[in-house]
Formats: structure tokens, C-alpha cells, sequence
């Protein structure tokens, strides 16, 4: 196969687009508006994720009384040091809890310290390294410092998991998704053009006029696609660093992700896409029978996060990118088998 005759094909193609500008002004939508969304969703997780606790107030404990290793029902507690204990339907006021279970409690401005709560009631305290449930636990004028619930570590987990998880996987749907607007024109748009039968009379090897078709689709929808990434990484590591002290993106996973992966899906859908231009007689069917081509990328990057099967990890990656290559090449496979010039040309007349 020569690749200088393969280029001649895809120029062709890029001179159709550039004298149809819509086509490429439709094409870049997609990358547009999630590179805009990406920001929107980063930049508040990182300032929420950034925001250091408050600081306890100094509560002015004068602790009389020291309850050790004992389970106290129905009691108010006073100026009360409890250690390793449980506490249930009681009040504690101005007290010290440490390493105890509280249930149906109401607290008044205490120190709570590794402590477990189910039910209860906290005023003007300070809550420290503890559980509690959120559904069931009433807090006013309450600090929380170090709890395990604690939002800002669940703001940092959010922000890891759209940044690593879901933006990433958008990469991917676009590169399925994007080649449909233009490879289903490939085949149908020459015969609506009526330069089908000029460019199969042409001495090129299917091989050579199947790649070109390739490489017109592939060369403006990574263009995108990459350009999309560069903005939408300045952007969050522009407003996300003086947040978090450190570059949010990229890392490996996300290098491997859009130079690796993405291509590799890019040019799958692209082969699926020109297939399909080939074997249906106008573009309106090829662009929805080309629209169920994204169904089975979804599919695979949908489930896996659903299901904790499939993090984001190089070496998921890697497999993921191992299989679609072994689809690309039946499909590279299917499309020199089954393209026959003189088939296309009598079907469509």
C-alpha cells in the first residue's frame, strides 16, 4: 500500500470540509462544551476540597467527675470526663467523651472525641476523629475536625473521581462519537456529490482508498479532540493549582488515556463508520445505523465504573486498548473483504 496515494484521497476530503465549514463548526461542539464543562465541574470540587477546617474553640472544660469503662442510661452528665463508655438517652453538658458509644444524646457545648453517634443532638461542640450518621445526627454550631465523614475528604474523593473516572471516559465517548458526523459520509456523501464513480475508477487499491477515507476522519477529529484537552488542562491546573498546591492533570493515567486509548477507539469508530457508508444508499441511514456504533463504547466505560470493575488505572487501560485493537483489525479485515467497487456501483445507480 502506498501511503502518498492514500494522503491524495484524504486531501480530497479535507478540501470538501474546508469548503463546508459547518461540518467542522459541528465537529467541534462536542469537544467545546466538554472542555467548558470539565472546568465547571473541577474548579468548584477543588475549592470546596481545598478548604481547611475551622478551628476548635477553646471550650473552657472544667471537668469534675470521671466516668470510666461504664455504661451510663438515662443520666446527665456535667463538667464529666468519660472514658471508653456508653452513653444512652442522656444529656452531656460542658463534658469530655472520648472513646464512647453515644445514642439518643444531646450534647451542649462538649468536647467529643473518638467517639461513635447514633442519634443524637450536638450544640455549640467539637467533634473530633469520630463517626456519626448524617442522616441521624443534628449538628449546631458544631466543628468538625478529623472525622472520618468529614466533607472536605469527601470533596477530594468526588474531585479524584471525576478527574480520574469521568471526564476521561467523555475523551473516550468522543472518540466514537465524533467520527459519525463525517465517516458516514465517506461513501454516501461521493455518491450525493457525484464523485463516486470518478474516485473508484481511480487506480488506487481498496486498501489505499480505504485508508485515505480513514485518515480524512481521524486527522480533524484527533486535532480536536487534543486541542480540546490542552485547553481544558490549562484551564483546571490555571484555577485548580493556587487551590490545591499541585497539578490536578495530567498524570499517567490521563497521557495514556488520551494518547493511547483515545486514538485507538478514534480509528475503530472511524472503521465501523466507513463500513457502514459503504453498504447503505444515503447518509440519513448511515449516520443512525453509525449512531449505534457508540452504544457498545458506553456500554464498556459505563459498566465499569458502575460496577467497581473497571477504575481507572494504566493497566485497565492497557487491556481496554488491547481489545479494541483486536476489533480494529477484524474490522480493517471486513471492510478489504467486503468492498467491492463494482457492487457499490450498480447498487447505488
Amino acid at each position: 500500500m502506498r501511503m502518498r496515494k492514500a494522503w491524495i484521497v484524504a486531501r480530497k476530503d479535507f478540501s470538501e470540509f474546508r469548503a463546508n465549514k459547518h461540518i467542522i463548526a459541528t465537529l467541534a461542539m462536542m469537544p467545546i462544551l466538554m472542555s467548558v464543562f470539565s472546568v465547571l465541574i473541577a474548579v468548584p470540587l477543588a475549592s470546596l476540597a481545598s478548604q481547611e477546617p475551622p478551628p476548635e474553640p477553646d471550650l473552657h472544660l472544667n471537668l469534675l467527675v470521671f466516668y470510666d469503662h461504664v455504661d451510663l442510661k438515662d443520666t446527665t452528665l456535667n463538667n464529666a470526663w468519660v472514658n471508653f463508655s456508653t452513653v444512652l438517652n442522656g444529656i452531656v453538658n460542658v463534658s469530655y467523651i472520648n472513646n464512647s458509644t453515644l445514642t439518643n444524646v444531646i450534647a451542649y457545648g462538649s468536647l467529643l472525641d473518638n467517639v461513635s453517634i447514633a442519634n443524637g443532638i450536638l450544640i455549640g461542640c467539637v467533634l473530633r476523629n469520630s463517626q456519626y450518621g448524617q442522616n441521624s445526627t443534628v449538628m449546631i454550631d458544631t466543628v468538625i475536625s478529623g472525622t472520618t465523614t468529614g466533607s472536605r475528604e469527601l470533596y477530594k474523593s468526588l474531585l479524584d473521581l471525576m478527574t480520574h473516572s469521568f471526564l476521561l471516559y467523555f475523551f473516550f465517548i468522543m472518540a466514537v462519537a465524533m467520527p459519525t458526523t463525517i465517516a458516514s459520509y465517506s461513501f454516501v456523501g461521493e455518491k450525493t456529490n457525484k464523485t463516486l464513480e470518478p474516485l473508484l475508477s481511480t487506480p488506487l487499491t481498496d486498501g489505499e482508498l480505504l485508508f485515505g477515507k480513514y485518515i480524512a476522519v481521524f486527522v480533524p477529529v484527533m486535532s480536536l479532540i487534543l486541542v480540546a484537552f490542552a485547553i481544558m488542562t490549562a484551564l483546571i491546573d490555571l484555577l485548580t493549582a493556587p487551590l490545591l498546591g499541585y497539578l490536578l492533570i495530567p498524570d499517567a493515567v490521563w497521557l495514556v488515556g488520551v494518547f493511547v486509548l483515545t486514538p485507538i477507539i478514534c480509528i475503530v469508530g472511524i472503521a465501523m463508520n466507513v463500513y457502514i457508508s459503504s453498504k447503505v444508499n444515503d447518509v440519513r441511514t448511515a449516520q443512525q445505523y453509525s449512531a449505534l456504533i457508540v452504544l457498545p463504547v458506553l456500554l464498556v466505560f459505563v459498566i465499569g465504573p458502575v460496577t467497581g470493575m473497571g477504575s481507572i488505572t494504566v493497566g485497565f487501560m492497557t487491556i481496554i486498548a488491547i481489545a479494541f485493537l483486536g476489533v480494529l483489525a477484524f474490522l480493517v479485515w471486513l471492510n478489504l473483504r467486503r468492498f467491492n467497487r463494482e457492487d457499490i456501483l450498480t447498487s447505488w445507480k
